[in-house]
């Protein structure tokens, strides 16, 4: 589902900026490229945090 999410998103931003603003296409992928794409200052945040609250997170959740 992760991988799945990861490619569709980018894909919908892409054609939807099309539709909303006129963009170059080079300008729509790198929009579609950074807002489909996951922070890992994100990340790190919500991996403190369930850490603080004693939540415990799998090993293989950078995965995700």
């Amino acid at each position: 589902m992760t991988l799945a999410l990861g490619v569709t998103i980018p894909v919908i931003a892409f054609y939807v900026l099309a539709r909303v603003k006129a963009l170059s296409v080079d300008d729509r992928g790198a929009f579609a490229a950074h807002y489909g794409s996951t922070s890992l200052v994100t990340f790190t945040a919500a991996l403190l945090y369930l850490e603080n609250t004693g939540i415990q997170v799998e090993g293989f959740a950078t995965v995700f």
